[in-house]
């Protein structure tokens, strides 16, 4: 087929379509993208081809059967290995057709190439533990060299580098996450990462090529790549290297040659002394019960615990009270990794009852955590990292019914961290909280941490309980996050494809005890989701300056307030007045803002994006985003029309606690409020950002059209 006569026949002009445009020959509500097609930058050395990602489309009449791309450079139809010279105009045009009949035309963003050898350059940095095999949880560094955009200057924090260049990375290792359950469509892919500071988890032994590609605001573009081997735990240790329990004593199918235990206590005995390295596994299907903490301690060379066997993941059920599952201890400095096990233990979030005290995984050593495909259910906290010179990557897990916390990392300061397409998500008939600390309760959210650089991708939180010492029993939800609780200087994080549901503040990036000087460091949030719920103030409370949101769709259902009512999206205060805290830059763009307050549920508290309290600080960027306010006095519906297709299903079903607990389903958030709310053909916002700052690419990671348009999403 030749797409170019299909262009020029229908008259679509390459610089007025947009993804989810249909063609004039299908149904218009028949296929749509659920990941838009996308085109990374270019330079003059690279084809079209080499730039384009092909997008997932679906159809509401049939199966898709074919998609035919037509690549145009300078508005004209070239071949998908055409020579590119700088300066040129790249768009990608896409026919997608269904087993019906139907048709329709996709179009990506227009990408400008860019010279090779210009100056911008970028290397990757590699860190990883020393037994190098699946499940292998490494840590990414690109180094920028020759951009618009550098590191931070003398005396300051704020680097603009990771603020100003986009990173995109592949690991050439396709595939979803399984533990998330609340992730818009077309987020959850494992094979990229966005950021100058990223992690990949590989499960799997091979050689893996890890490439990332870097842009500026300026044009300036750099690729690199490194080459990855993982190796395969069965061949490393293998033989007598491996020890298997089995509790029922039938080792059928147990890896060949490895010693064969029958109680738990006797194969750590013998794990502690290994003459060397090997790895420990549990059997499927089995429950082990744990009465006394395993420590891990200076006799293990390292320690790798996993499960061999058909069916379901084996179980520590903890059933002591007051003790913790597993811990390491300060003689333990090697790597760490434990991987599909389910941790139990005896909390139970639906009646604030059960056993006390019980973390799964304490981390009290200089040790390399890796925890990948475990389940844990019923602790007081799950993981708890407890000193700032461990490394940990949290993968792929599933955390819920807890009393304290999900993850509790306020002492881990100086710790590299990674929380990737995991669900932290408490029960959703958890009870809502304690006017006291004094009795047993819900008492905390699904993660607080001090980490010196985390990144966290892909990841599924909802809080829906916490304490007060008000009396008349209305408790203040936890934050989904509690970003840097200990003040930790010039700290690194990168939140991205995240969705966070409930919270009084939503995010809180504030000192736990309001006395220290809070200090500023270099977080962004990018393409996440956070849902607010009744007992939400605030969807973001920032106290702490070199902070940029953008990509991000928030929204305030309609529902009664729990607490004092809506305050503001985004609240900016602080503590200390630390100079180069208050003046480092605040950008807040490119974001959707939805506020869906109902007169009657209306606080007397206006729709506004930002509260900066005091004027404190004094760097503030609020630009290209889109408000939507359809149903409070003086309505904001300049952007109209938006989607309101629901996108996932809200947990929150209502405030119940202890003295009180019939649920009360007044409160509970619509499953109507949860949309992408991307502008439609004929909104305001489609084209609009044509001034100020806005992002390079959207919410689903799409390159953004020329002229960019609005909001977190792309629209047409």
């Amino acid at each position: 087929m030749q797409m170019s006569g299909f262009a020029v026949g229908f008259g679509l002009g390459a610089s007025t379509l947009r993804p989810g445009l249909q063609s004039p020959g299908g149904g218009a509500a028949d296929i749509t993208a659920t990941l838009p097609p996308a085109l990374s930058p270019l330079t003059d050395t690279q084809t079209p081809a080499e730039g384009y990602a092909p997008g997932v489309y679906a159809s509401s009449a049939g199966t898709i059967v074919s998609q035919a791309e037509t690549y145009l450079v300078n508005g004209v139809a070239q071949p998908a290995g055409h020579d590119l010279a700088a300066g040129d105009s790249v768009q990608v045009s896409v026919l997608v057709t269904d087993s019906a009949g139907n048709s329709a035309v996709f179009v990506t963003g227009t990408v400008a190439v860019s010279a090779a050898g210009t100056g911008a350059a970028i290397a990757i940095n590699v860190t990883r533990g020393a037994d190098q095999v699946a499940p292998d949880a490494i840590f990414f560094e690109a180094s920028p060299s020759g951009f618009a955009a550098g590191a931070a200057g003398a005396g300051e924090v704020y680097a603009p580098e990771d603020h100003d260049i986009h990173y995109t990375w592949s690991f050439s290792d396709p595939g979803t996450y399984g533990a998330p359950v609340n992730l818009v469509a077309g987020l959850n892919d494992r094979n990229k990462a966005y950021g100058r500071k990223v992690w990949h988890c590989f499960t799997q032994p091979g050689t893996y090529t890890v490439s990332v590609t870097a842009v500026d605001r300026a044009g300036n573009s750099a690729t690199a790549s490194t080459d990855v081997t993982v190796g395969d735990p069965a061949v490393a240790w293998s033989g007598s290297a491996t020890l298997c329990v089995a509790l029922d004593g039938d080792f059928t199918g147990a890896p060949s040659g490895a010693v064969q235990y029958t109680t738990l206590s006797a194969a750590f005995a013998a794990y502690g002394s290994l003459p060397g390295k090997g790895r420990l596994l549990l059997k499927r299907g089995e429950t082990y019960t744990i009465t006394s903490r395993i420590d891990v301690d200076g006799s293990y060379s390292n320690f790798h615990l996993g499960a061999w066997g058909a069916g379901n993941r084996p179980v520590l059920d903890n059933i002591a009270d007051g003790i913790g599952t597993l811990r390491t201890k300060g003689g333990y400095s090697g790597d760490l990794t434990i991987s599909d096990i389910v941790f139990q233990g005896g909390w139970d979030a639906t009646t604030e009852t059960g056993l006390e005290g019980q973390w799964a995984i304490f981390i009290y050593s200089p040790a390399r955590v890796t925890v990948s495909q475990c389940d844990f259910d019923g602790h007081d906290t799950s993981i708890y990292p407890h000193t700032d010179t461990a490394a940990l990557c949290v993968h792929d897990c599933a955390i819920t019914n807890w009393e304290n916390y999900g993850i509790f990392a306020g002492k881990a300061q100086g710790a590299k961290a990674a929380i990737l397409g995991t669900r932290i998500a408490q029960h959703v008939d958890a009870l809502a909280g304690s006017t006291s600390k004094a009795v047993p309760a819900n008492w905390h959210g699904p993660l607080r941490h001090g980490f010196k650089s985390l990144y966290m991708d892909c990841c599924d939180l909802f809080s829906n309980n916490g304490w007060s010492t008000n009396p008349g029993a209305v408790f203040a939800a936890q934050p989904c996050i509690r970003h840097n609780s200990k003040v930790t200087p010039d700290i690194y994080a990168y939140y991205t494809r995240t969705v966070c549901e409930g919270g009084w503040k939503i995010i809180s990036m504030q000192d736990a005890s309001g006395a220290k000087n809070d200090l500023a460091g270099n977080c962004i949030w990018d393409g996440c989701y956070f849902l607010g719920t009744a007992s939400t103030d605030y969807a973001m409370y920032i106290q702490y300056g070199g902070t940029t949101v953008r990509n991000c769709v928030v929204v305030r259902p309609d529902v009664p307030a729990l607490v004092n009512g809506f305050q503001a999206m985004i609240y900016l205060d602080t503590d200390g007045l630390d100079a180069v805290n208050t003046a480092s830059p605040v950008d807040i763009y490119n974001n959707t803002f939805i506020d869906l307050r109902s007169a009657a549920n209306d606080t007397n508290d206006p729709f506004r994006i930002v509260t900066n309290v005091n004027g404190y600080f004094s760097n503030i960027t609020e630009e290209n985003n889109i408000s939507h306010a359809p149903n409070l006095p003086g309505a904001i519906i300049g952007d109209v029309p938006l989607s309101t297709a629901p996108v996932f299903s809200p947990r929150y079903k209502g405030f119940r606690w202890s003295g009180a607990p019939v649920l009360d389903t007044a409160y509970a958030t619509p499953a109507g409020a949860v949309a992408d709310y991307r502008p439609l053909a004929g909104s305001a916002a489609i084209g609009d950002a044509t001034t100020g700052q806005t992002a390079y690419d959207d919410f689903f990671g799409a390159v953004r059209a020329t002229p960019r348009s609005r909001g977190a999403i792309e629209g047409g």
